[in-house]
Parts: structure tokens; C-alpha cells; sequence
């Protein structure tokens, strides 16, 4: 075997492969929220869409990545310049290979890592056609970090 060829055995080994879908049970979201914003999930990607509020994880002139699964995702928005209004970020490439979840909210607290629900408006999951869309109304004052899990339905 000459060195080309070890070489690329060596980097095939320490880059990891994505799990495929089927490896995919849940995803567990954290993310820290100023006013409505929706989060789209996707077969094979997940997207934040914004409403006149901060943008997730932009509250206060923080950038709070969302985290995905334990992963620090900090989303790129079609208006980078500004932390506020209505945008739509880029997709985050996660494969749970269907739109039939549950949602289950974890926490909605002042600080990440805490637990409990604070009393908040109501937040909305549902399917449409080939999006789950979990709703974030938050109209009440002051930013949140907002903890759910969504999880494949069992048949």
C-alpha cells in the first residue's frame, strides 16, 4: 500500500460520518428567545424563522448559538447586520428523516441549564405537510432559554 493510500485510511478514520436518520431518535433543542420565532424541522434540516423581535440567541446584543442535540449551532440569517425583525436563518443539516414528531417542552427558564416552566404563553408544535413547526410566541417581556425535545412518533 503506497503512502497516498494510507493517508486517506487515516483521514477516513478520523472524519466522522453523519448518522443517518434511521440513527436519529430525538433532538433535543435549547435556545434563547426575545418574541416569536418559529422553528422549522425538516426530513433532513431544521430553520429558525424570526418575527420582529430579536432573533434567536441575539437578545440584548448577545449571539447565543441554539443548541442542537448538545451542539452549539450559532444560525447565519439572511440579515446578518441585524439582531431584530424578520429573517430566515440558513438550514442546519440534521437528519431525523420525518416530520411525524412529538414535542415535549423541558424548560423555559432565565438561565440555560436551569429546570422548571415559567409561565409563559403556550407554545404551539404541530405538523404542516412536510414541516413540524414549533411556534414561540413569547410576547411577554424579558428573553428566555427554552428547552424542548422532539421525538419520532412510535407507530
Amino acid at each position: 500500500m503506497n503512502k497516498t493510500a494510507k493517508l486517506l485510511i487515516l483521514i477516513c478514520a478520523a472524519v466522522p460520518f453523519p448518522l443517518r436518520a434511521e440513527d436519529i431518535k430525538e433532538i433535543t433543542i435549547e435556545a434563547f428567545i426575545d418574541g416569536p420565532s418559529a422553528l422549522h424541522i425538516r426530513p433532513y434540516s431544521i430553520f429558525w424563522e424570526n418575527g420582529e423581535n430579536a432573533k434567536p440567541g441575539r437578545a440584548n446584543l448577545l449571539k447565543e448559538p441554539t443548541y442542537v442535540n448538545g451542539i452549539a449551532w450559532k444560525p447565519h440569517w439572511k440579515d446578518e447586520k441585524h439582531d431584530r425583525g424578520k429573517d430566515q436563518s440558513s438550514p442546519y443539516q440534521i437528519a431525523i428523516g420525518t416530520a411525524d414528531l412529538e414535542f415535549e417542552l423541558l424548560a423555559v427558564t432565565q438561565q440555560r441549564g436551569q429546570t422548571g416552566v415559567e409561565q409563559r404563553t403556550p407554545v404551539v408544535a404541530a405538523r404542516k405537510g412536510d414541516e413540524f413547526i414549533i411556534t414561540i410566541p413569547d410576547p411577554e417581556s424579558g428573553q428566555r432559554w427554552y428547552k424542548f425535545v422532539l421525538r419520532k412518533k412510535t407507530k
